[in-house]
């Protein structure tokens, strides 16, 4: 035999709970706001933007949609290294700080635009200020060391990053 629940039954069974279950909804939300107050340490970003161009020299004749290409394409190879120990090792030694190589990789992020020859370097931290001098560090040191590198001149910084508290 089947038992069937009248509509009526099942507001008076939420009428009668109706304290308990405000009162769940809002311990809830105190719970979650506690934990958000107290225990997640907020994370700021900074970010700044970097732009691969090939400088024409004097009497040289390129093709140039072949050289923008190529330049799109170097942004890749320019993530890896920028995320690797020949750029974090100086960033840390001109920023002295105890963060080791891989605590800074993790904080950096490499942000591109399809068929864009700016890219984003975007630190993610704690304090805002720490992670705009690490993002700025970073484009110094990229831009000063890829020369050597690569043999290339390429990389110009387009923005500084500036520190965003909110």
């Amino acid at each position: 035999m089947e038992e069937s629940i009248s509509l009526a039954e099942l507001f008076e069974v939420i009428r009668k709970r109706l304290a308990l279950i405000i009162g769940l909804g809002l311990a809830g939300i105190a719970l979650a706001a506690v934990v958000t107050f107290f225990l997640i340490t907020p994370k700021y970003s900074a970010t700044t933007q970097l732009l691969v161009n090939r400088a024409n020299e004097e009497g040289q004749s390129t093709n140039q949609l072949a050289d923008l290409q190529t330049d799109v394409q170097m942004i890749n190879t320019y993530k890896d290294i920028i995320k690797g120990p020949v750029i974090l090792d100086d960033v840390r030694k001109e920023l002295k700080t105890n963060l080791t190589t891989d605590q800074l990789k993790s904080q950096i992020e490499v942000l591109t635009q399809q068929n864009s020859q700016v890219f984003t370097v975007q630190v993610t931290d704690a304090d805002p200020y720490i992670a705009a001098d690490i993002a700025n560090a970073v484009a110094t040191v990229f831009q000063n060391k890829i020369g050597d590198i690569m043999s290339v001149k390429n990389v110009t910084p387009i923005s500084k990053a500036v520190p965003n508290s909110s």
